[in-house]
């Protein structure tokens, strides 16, 4: 069958108050390459300008950790609208 099309995104705004309104994230798990990037960002729905953002990031190659958000983030994926 060949490997399945990713999950498109439903474009879908988050809470404010909901945590994940307030991260960025790029993950990419394969067999040649595990990244993550993840940050957060301090201020949130408070930010009124670009100056005022502050983030906090966290950066990894570790598989396992990789690993680890891969399985968390999955979670949050809705395969009703995947292609």
């Amino acid at each position: 069958m060949g490997t399945p099309a990713p999950p498109k995104h439903s474009g879908n705004h988050l809470n404010p108050d909901f945590r994940l309104a307030r991260e960025s994230f790029l993950i990419s798990q394969s067999s040649s390459l595990n990244i993550a990037l993840v940050a957060f960002d301090e201020l949130g729905a408070q930010t009124i300008t670009t100056e005022q953002i502050r983030f906090w990031a966290f950066k990894t190659s570790k598989a396992t950790a990789v690993g680890a958000l891969a399985n968390v983030l999955e979670d949050l994926i809705d395969w009703t609208i995947a292609a």
